[in-house]
């Protein structure tokens, strides 16, 4: 359906990946909307595969989910790491881009829930705050970036979530985000994959975090995700590094 993976001048696996200033990798946003446009047409025949039926893929979606894929190639491109004290409002402008878009008129609607979003995203009384998140990452600095970027996701999707709305969307462009700052190949849900991803998210939200009976199913969810985006991710959605300034 699409075209084969290409091969690049070792842009999937930067020399150094504990240092992403040394890795380059920039997203082809044309080839990431084939894909997305492609799966939003065949959403109904996909989403009948599951076992879990999600909410429709609509256009408005699809394009805030493209717009949110842009917002990370910049945060990537200008070396913006989130996870650095006092930048986690990127995060907050990713589920905000997800969720109402860039549409201006979008806006009042927004601030009306931007004040819950922000006792959610800040309550580390829950377990499920940014600085949880936080916490998180930098304790498994030790693992595969692969490894890193399947935790954030599975770590956004489980109790309690990080956001009020958009945790999904927003997790997912979040591991994409870690695997490019570190030069790696983003995981794009297309028709062939979606069903896999999916399952493992859908399963990722049933459970808590910081329980013993959720532990080791999230371990195991951790690991198979990031075997997903091993043998899933793929370097046609980066750009040629030749054809980069």
């Amino acid at each position: 359906m699409f075209p084969k993976q290409r091969t690049l001048p070792s842009m999937s696996r930067p020399a150094d990946p504990e240092n992403p200033s040394s890795a380059f990798a920039r997203l082809d946003l044309p080839c990431i909307e084939t894909a997305l446009r492609s799966l939003r047409s065949e959403f109904k025949t996909v989403n009948r595969s599951l076992t879990e039926r999600r909410e429709q893929l609509t256009d408005f979606a699809t394009d805030n989910l493209l717009a949110g894929f842009a917002y990370i190639d910049h945060l990537v491109a200008e070396s913006i790491d989130v996870f650095r004290y006092g930048e986690s409002m990127h995060l907050l402008e990713l589920n905000r881009i997800v969720l109402f878009g860039n549409d201006r008129a979008n806006m009042t609607e927004y601030e009306g829930h931007l004040d819950e979003t922000r006792a959610q995203f800040y309550n580390d009384a829950s377990g499920g705050s940014i600085r949880a998140l936080v916490n998180w990452y930098q304790d498994h600095h030790h693992t595969s970036v692969e490894l890193r970027a399947a935790g954030l996701l599975i770590h956004v999707l489980s109790q309690p979530q990080l956001f009020i709305e958009g945790n999904n969307r927003t997790g997912a462009l979040l591991m994409n985000y870690v695997l490019l700052r570190h030069g790696f190949a983003p995981l794009i849900v297309t028709i062939d994959n979606a069903k896999d991803f999916f399952e493992l998210a859908a399963r990722a939200k049933s459970l808590r975090k910081g329980t013993l009976s959720g532990y080791f199913p999230l371990l195991g969810l951790r690991r198979r995700l990031t075997k997903l985006i091993h043998e899933q991710a793929e370097d046609l959605y980066l750009l040629d590094p030749t054809s980069v300034a």
